[in-house]
């Protein structure tokens, strides 16, 4: 779909960075150049702002993996800032941290856009 609409502006849920050797296609670890050869994605600059960060260890020794939004920009990204959203403590179930990523963006005849 991406290929087909080619959109200036792409936003990204749950992108993943992680340091497990040999689980990717691509010879990288970060999801995002994974969605940018997909997106022929070379024309795109992008920023990504972890959320969370896993960690475990085993015999191999300690592994992690860091999950949070990413945004893909076609004209040049100025700046960014992100926002943690807040947890419910008392819930046990709401482990993950949830935050918003945000981007001023130049769009030539338009100006900033904020996304």
């Amino acid at each position: 779909l991406v290929k087909k609409e080619e959109p200036h502006v792409i936003g990204w849920q749950e992108v993943r960075y992680d340091n497990y050797p040999g689980r990717h296609p691509y010879d990288t670890n970060h999801q995002m150049e994974h969605l940018r050869i997909e997106c022929d994605g070379a024309q795109y600059q992008f920023v990504f702002q972890p959320a969370m960060t896993y960690m475990q260890h085993d015999m191999e020794g300690i592994k992690y993996q860091m999950e949070g939004p990413a945004i893909f920009s076609r004209y040049t990204v100025l700046y960014t800032e992100y926002l943690r959203l807040t947890r419910n403590k008392a819930d046990p179930v709401d482990e993950h941290q949830r935050i918003c990523l945000g981007a001023a963006i130049f769009v030539p005849d338009w100006g900033v856009v904020n996304v």
